[in-house]
């Protein structure tokens, strides 16, 4: 219960749908999609924070992170905000086609 409490008290609720305060809390109906794409063109730092930027610029892009070393951009985004493709053609945009 000190768990629960502690957690309510901080602001999030707990998985029973209520606060540990015992208030009704109100439930997100946000969803988070993930997706990993290929841009064999980034090669360093610099790639790096231009696809970062480029991807974190659109609405509904929550998270982002893309690596010179393996080629690879993490998404997570919001489906109902921004798709996929929006992100593909933000990367193929900033001079950074990707791919599945």
């Amino acid at each position: 219960m000190r768990v629960q409490h502690a957690i309510g008290k901080a602001g999030f609720a707990n998985g029973g749908g209520f606060h540990a305060n015992g208030k009704e809390r109100l439930m997100s109906t946000a969803t988070s999609e993930h997706v990993t794409l290929l841009a064999p063109a980034i090669s360093c730092g610099n790639c790096v924070a231009k696809v970062q930027n480029a991807v974190s610029e659109i609405e509904g892009v929550s998270r982002v992170q893309a690596s010179a070393e393996t080629k690879f951009v993490d998404v997570d985004f919001d489906p109902e905000q921004t798709s996929v493709e929006a992100i593909s053609d933000a990367l193929a945009g900033a001079g950074y086609p990707a791919h599945r």
